[in-house]
């Protein structure tokens, strides 16, 4: 297991650090190209959607680049997630962290629920709305989503700034230590409760399902409402946790804070590297064989288990988490 450990961080990263540099000079090459023809945005149809395509900002320098890349992102997470919806119905999906639609889409396409995307970000929110319009002739999706620019934190109506890099889907309201280049924005809160409970009455909701990835700050908004999901019944948690950048320590807490909610883990996914969707199509069981970490990691079934991998471990990654409360 060591042995294929030291291969996957050596010879692998390696590999994938330039094929990655390959590909975004060719990238970049096609963007700046299109851009002097005059060209900001673009029409793409991501990989595993059948009905909807998204608008892309060329200004961008994260989805968009993925996006270009290999028409998918986070592929692993993205196979699961579309047969988690299939196979467990909630009135309304909560999408924290929407960015310009990529998940929304994707909900509104597997699934019947109503839709409240947060996206505090102005040039986000603004390609999420047309996201969505711009889908809305194939099939009428305005009627059950509902937009909120507001950024979920810890009380409502408050004013905070927000830290927006050139890859637009890794803004935070946490400093990102690998993030040197970023412009502030000033936006307004809403606390997490206060969000859930209005659209759960207004919907008379019975079920709910929380989707979140605001790089990191999952961290103080789950602690901070521990009792409010305490007491909460039939929802569902479909989370990226992000413990390079909370720190073990922090990581450790929140698994435990999950655990006291009294729910059920389902499933952990530590999603390959976009290259690995580009040139290894589909050999999710190779992936696994280079790198050990994800094979340990999808083989954990409950929260004491992965505490105790990531409690041991020397590495500190990202992973997309599954947890249902009855």
């Amino acid at each position: 297991m060591l042995i294929f450990s030291n291969l996957y961080t050596i010879g692998i990263k390696i590999l994938d650090t330039y094929l990655k540099v390959l590909c975004f000079l060719k990238i970049g090459l096609l963007k700046r190209t299109l851009k002097k023809k005059g060209v900001r945005f673009i029409v793409l149809r991501p990989k595993y959607f059948n009905k909807f395509s998204m608008i892309l900002d060329l200004n961008d320098e994260g989805i968009t680049n993925e996006l270009l890349l290999a028409r998918i992102r986070e592929e692993h997470n993205v196979l699961f997630f579309r047969k988690f919806l299939e196979n467990h119905k909630f009135d309304v999906i909560f999408d924290i962290g929407a960015n310009i639609g990529f998940y929304c889409l994707l909900e509104l396409e597997n699934s019947l629920s109503n839709i409240v995307a947060v996206e505090p970000v102005h040039r986000n929110f603004e390609l999420l709305k047309e996201n969505l319009f711009f889908n809305n002739a194939k099939e009428n999706i305005i009627s059950k989503t509902f937009l909120i620019k507001k950024a979920v934190s810890l009380r409502s109506d408050e004013w905070v700034e927000i830290k927006i890099p050139s890859q637009g889907n890794w803004s935070s309201l946490k400093t990102l230590p690998f993030f040197k280049n970023f412009y502030l924005e000033k936006v307004q809160t809403i606390s997490l409760e206060t969000l859930i409970n209005h659209y759960k009455t207004i919907l008379n909701s019975k079920s709910f399902l929380v989707r979140m990835d605001v790089e990191g700050y999952e961290y103080e908004l789950f602690c901070h409402f521990k009792d409010f999901f305490c007491k909460q019944k039939n929802y569902g948690l479909v989370l990226e946790v992000h413990p390079h950048i909370i720190g073990k320590k922090n990581t450790l807490k929140l698994l435990n804070t999950f655990k006291e909610f009294g729910g059920k883990l389902i499933k952990v996914i530590y999603d390959y590297p976009i290259l690995f969707s580009l040139y290894f199509k589909n050999k999710v069981n190779l992936f696994k064989t280079l790198n050990p970490f994800a094979k340990q990691l999808e083989e954990i079934k409950d929260i004491d288990s992965l505490a105790t991998f990531f409690e041991q471990s020397n590495r500190l990654f990202s992973f997309h988490m599954y947890y249902l409360k009855p």
